[in-house]
């Protein structure tokens, strides 16, 4: 967070992240490919599965960030949803798709709010919004599903 410097998203980011901190969820913790959508994975006919560009592979993050970051991906690239509206259901949603991963549900709303917060970090840094991408807009449309859930949450 510190390498976003002044901007008012990373405020904002640091924020979410001292409401999830005061929260104290327990988070298991694993690695992930970073990007994984589908357009950097294939499955052959005999069921092997190619996954490259692992540029962006981290180890100790959130167990599930890669179902996460599909999951909004798709919704978004394929299905075409609103980014918010991708944002608000994949929070919604995350205690069936964590489910998988041996997650009890009760923190699944937490580890998609980290998994955004992520996100919105990396296209801050990467200066998404300055290179065109509407994606890069995070207080557009991440930052509010965050907020609001968080908000929401505290009630």
């Amino acid at each position: 967070m510190d390498a976003l410097g002044a901007r008012p998203e990373a405020g904002r980011l640091r924020a979410a992240l001292k409401t999830v901190a005061d929260l104290d969820p327990t988070v298991a913790f694993g690695a992930w490919h970073g990007d994984w959508n589908g357009g950097n994975s294939a499955v052959l006919a005999d069921g092997r599965v190619l996954v490259w560009d692992w540029e962006r592979f981290e180890a100790d993050v959130p167990v599930g960030y890669d179902e996460l970051h599909r999951a909004v991906q798709t919704a978004i690239g394929n299905d075409g949803v609103e980014p918010v509206e991708a944002a608000r259901a994949l929070i919604a949603g995350a205690d069936r798709a964590l489910a998988p991963f041996d997650s009890d549900g009760r923190g699944a709303d937490l580890v998609a709010v980290l998994y955004l917060v992520e996100l919105a970090a990396r296209y801050l840094r990467d200066r998404q919004a300055e290179a065109g991408a509407r994606l890069g807009h995070v207080d557009t449309w991440l930052l509010p599903a965050v907020e609001e859930h968080l908000a929401r949450r505290a009630r």
